[in-house]
This record gives C-alpha cells, sequence and structure tokens, in this order.
C-alpha cells in the first residue's frame, strides 16, 4: 500500500474520531468541576441528561428542551434559569435562586438557597419533588403547579391579584401575610394556592379593629375562584371583633352577578372571634335592592378544618352591634343556588360563652347552615357528606327557652331540597344536657331530608327526649338510640354503627 493512502486513511479515522467524541452522549455527558455546566447545556441535544459533579460557580440558563440535569456527590450550581419545557433537574444545591419560565418543569431533590421564581415569565405544571426553598423558611416542597405569578414572603397576595388577568394561577411562598383580601369580578377563573399548604403560608389581619363587620377574604361577583392551602385566621383572637367576622364571604347579591364555582380546600379557617357572630366562610346568592338574584351555583367547601370560632357573650352584653341573637356557623349557604358540596371537613372548637344567661335572645351553634332567601328558595341538589363535627360547646338559651343550641347541620325553611345527599357524616359531639343539648340534623324544609348512613355518635342512632324545645325534636319517632338528637322530618335509617 502507497503511503499517501495510509496518510490518508489515518486522516479519515482521525476525522470520523472527531465527529463522534462531539457528539452528545446520554450516558457519557460528565461535567466536572472544572468544566462548564453551561458549555453543556449549549451543546446538548433533546433527550440528553447532563450529569454535573462537584461546585459550579455560574449562572446556568437551561434554553434546551427535554434535557436533564442530574447532580453526582453533592453537585452546587450558583444560579439556574429554565427557559425551556420539559426540563428535569436533580439531585443539585442552587446557591442562589431558580427561575422557571418553562413547562412541565421537574424539580427533584432540589436545594434552592435562595428563591423559586417566575421571573421574567409562568410555568405550566412545574414538578416539585423533596424541594427545599430556604428563602421560604426552609420549607419543602413537593407538589405539581401551574403559575402565573409567585408571592415571595413580604410581598403582597393583594398586589398580585390586583395585577392577575381572569384565568391566573397565584401561587404563594410559605409565610404570614398580614391583610384582608379583595377579589371581583375582573378576577374570574382565580386560582390562589400555595406551595406548601395551610400549615406554613398564613393569611391574617387585625379583624377586632377593622372597623365594620370584617371580612378576611370577600369574593364579589368573581367567579370560578379557588382558594388552595391556607389558613385563614384572625391576628388578634383574643381581641373581640364588632359584628360578624367572616374568613371568607362569597357574593352574589346583584342582578347579574355570578360568583359560581367558588372552591376552599386543603385550608385551615380558625381564631375568629366576634361579639355578635361568626361566619367562617359564607357564600350568599340574595337579593340587594331589589335585583334579581345572582348565581352562586356549584360552591365546594372540602378537606378544610375549622376550629376555634368564638363568640364572647361577656362582650356581647357589655356593648356589641346588639344583633338579636349571637351565633356561630361554620359554613353558611344563604339563597337560592343549586350543586353545593361540603364534604371532608372537620368542624372543632365552636362555641358562644359564657354557658349563662344571654342578654340577647338566641345563642346558636350551627356547623352547616343552610337557609332560605325572602321568598323561601335555599339550596337545592346539595351534598354535604364525610365530615366530622366535635366539640361544640354553647351558652344557655334562657332568654327563649330553647333547649338545643348546638347543631352540626341547621336545613332552614327551604321550600325545595332537590336531589340531596347528607351521609357518611361523623356527629361526634357530646349530647349534653339541656338547655345546651346538641343535634346531628335539624330541619325547618317542606319536604324530608335525607340523611340516612351517617354515625350519630353512639352505635344505637340518634335519640331523642320528650318536653324538648323546639318541638320539632320532641319525641321523633324512632328515634331510640343514646346519640346526638336528631329533628322531625328526616330520614336517619340506616345509621352506621361506628364511626367512619
Amino acid at each position: 500500500m502507497s503511503r499517501s493512502k495510509i496518510l490518508g486513511g489515518m486522516a479519515l479515522a482521525s476525522m470520523m474520531l472527531v465527529v463522534l467524541t462531539g457528539c452528545p452522549s446520554l450516558i457519557a455527558n460528565v461535567v466536572s468541576s472544572s468544566e462548564s455546566v453551561q458549555q453543556a447545556v449549549d451543546q446538548a441535544s433533546a433527550g440528553d441528561n447532563i450529569k454535573v459533579q462537584g461546585s459550579h460557580g455560574e449562572d446556568v440558563n437551561v434554553d434546551k428542551d427535554n434535557v436533564t440535569i442530574t447532580g453526582e456527590n453533592g453537585a452546587e450550581i450558583k444560579k439556574v434559569e429554565v427557559n425551556a419545557d420539559n426540563v428535569t433537574i436533580e439531585n443539585v444545591e442552587i446557591t442562589e435562586d431558580s427561575i422557571v419560565d418553562g413547562n412541565d418543569v421537574t424539580l427533584a431533590n432540589v436545594t434552592i438557597q435562595g428563591a423559586l421564581d417566575t421571573v421574567p415569565g409562568s410555568f405550566e405544571n412545574l414538578t416539585l419533588d423533596d424541594v427545599t426553598v430556604e428563602a421560604w423558611n426552609n420549607a419543602t416542597v413537593s407538589g405539581t403547579f401551574t403559575c402565573t405569578r409567585v408571592v415571595q414572603p413580604g410581598n403582597s397576595i393583594q398586589t398580585a391579584i390586583d395585577n392577575s388577568s381572569s384565568g391566573d394561577n397565584v401561587c404563594v411562598a410559605p409565610d404570614t401575610y398580614t391583610e384582608q383580601l379583595t377579589i371581583n369580578d375582573d378576577d374570574n377563573d382565580l386560582t390562589l394556592r400555595s406551595f406548601a399548604g395551610a400549615g406554613s403560608t398564613i393569611i391574617e389581619a387585625d379583624l377586632a379593629n377593622a372597623g365594620g363587620s370584617p371580612k378576611l377574604i370577600i369574593v364579589d361577583a368573581a367567579k370560578n375562584v379557588t382558594i388552595n392551602g391556607f389558613t385563614l385566621r384572625d391576628s388578634t383572637p383574643n381581641t373581640t371583633a364588632d359584628g360578624t367576622v367572616h374568613a371568607v364571604n362569597v357574593l352574589a347579591t346583584g342582578s347579574g352577578d355570578d360568583a359560581s364555582g367558588f372552591t376552599l380546600t386543603n385550608s385551615i379557617v380558625e381564631d375568629l372571634n366576634a361579639r355578635d357572630r361568626v361566619r367562617a366562610v359564607a357564600v350568599r346568592n340574595l337579593p340587594s335592592g331589589g335585583d334579581s338574584q345572582g348565581n352562586a351555583d356549584n360552591p365546594t367547601i372540602s378537606d378544610n378544618v375549622f376550629r376555634n370560632l368564638v363568640v364572647d357573650g361577656d362582650a356581647a352584653a357589655g356593648g356589641g352591634t346588639g344583633q338579636a341573637g349571637n351565633r356561630v356557623v361554620g359554613v353558611g349557604l344563604n339563597g337560592s343556588f343549586s350543586g353545593a358540596e361540603v364534604s371532608n371537613n372537620r368542624f372543632d372548637g365552636l362555641s358562644i360563652s359564657p354557658r349563662s344567661t344571654q342578654a340577647q335572645n338566641k345563642c346558636i351553634i350551627h356547623a352547616v347552615e343552610l337557609s332560605e332567601d325572602g321568598n323561601g328558595d335555599g339550596p337545592t341538589d346539595f351534598a354535604i357528606t364525610s365530615n366530622t363535627f366535635d366539640n361544640f360547646d354553647s351558652c344557655e338559651n334562657t332568654d327563649n327557652n330553647e333547649d338545643v343550641s348546638s347543631i352540626a347541620i341547621f336545613v332552614g325553611g327551604l321550600n325545595s331540597l332537590g336531589v340531596h345527599d347528607i351521609s357518611r357524616n361523623n356527629f361526634n359531639f357530646d349530647l349534653g344536657s339541656a338547655p345546651t343539648l346538641g343535634a346531628g340534623v335539624d330541619t325547618l324544609a317542606s319536604e324530608e331530608v335525607d340523611a340516612t348512613n351517617n354515625w350519630w355518635g353512639a352505635s344505637d342512632g340518634p335519640s331523642t327526649r320528650s318536653g324538648i324545645i323546639p318541638g320539632r325534636m320532641d319525641s321523633v319517632s324512632g328515634a331510640n338510640g343514646s346519640g346526638v338528637l336528631v329533628s322531625k322530618d328526616v330520614d336517619f335509617s340506616n345509621f352506621a354503627t361506628s364511626p367512619f
């Protein structure tokens, strides 16, 4: 073979070697501490897995779709910004901020010493799996999030709402936010969601000094609003507020108002204290100024805890606004609408004090209350299921001589109930003794209430007593058990013999 042919063959082999070794490899694309992660990203192709070793004091911009960065042996990167879709970053410590502006991004087993933010854009389907964000009080976050705005600790949720558009998803970092919020009809289809859940994401206000009948959150004629994963509370629970205190007040009170599709879920409502009344969550579709009714259909109140809701009877007797009757309501569904769901909630620590003669006419606890408008129309086609009712404590109704003052589910004088379901609830609170007796279900409706398949606090079912006031709980046929009371016109058959 000639020398020229040999040299030519060697040159061709050399060129092939250069081409092959220059190709990115899913397996062998390893970046040591002396090499650049950014350069590896720039050279990557879809499907590549860049394995990072050691510490890298550089800002990395991941702008290639379908790329994975996997840390090995305690890998660190100074800052990461994702501007691409289908990116995974795992097993890495990010020593400053991480910014996400891409869809279907996954962060797994990642520690971010700074903040997680959306600047300059937004993201859909961000999956966080065991991600610790030190700027968020070292919160560890797991879940899948779609966010158009992120509220960082120390910033304002209301500002994010004001700057949002219909359909936006406002994700809130863990912190305590001291503010009252208003969501109006410019904010349809708005979602407020915490990253780390109710235990570390708190919305509170000094309701005692807020004036009037204070409300922590008002949803005014805005439809399809979701509030997910917050603690809602009074920041001064030992100070009593005037009037009626609300944590959330959902309103459709004018002609054409639409507050349908409201959802409160995975939240804690606690530490509300009023002189007159507490209505923790109210959904209201009632006429205002002669206008026709709006739309509050399909509210969902699920997987929440309601606790420490208190009316201070001493304060009421000593200078409250003097409403006729002290009342604590956990969830109030007021007016004509359909499709309400109240499920998987826990009601604990609802009380009116003192347990002595009240200056007011009546003191009543309704954990869940369905009430009618002026035409007798109220909620229809509702489901109140799988809730737990614990620890009710009410004052004596001596002024109007009523014996029953604590009621888990109260159905008012509704003209029609539609197809409804009250089942799989646990009525665990003590029956008590007159005049502070407890009832599971009480109704004034014009038709029978279906409350089959509930736990009434005893294996032998609900009870009745002769001479009980109001008379609808006196000598109820078939209520021969030792559980909480039930009123007439309630079907309590097929009751559970143990708690759910």
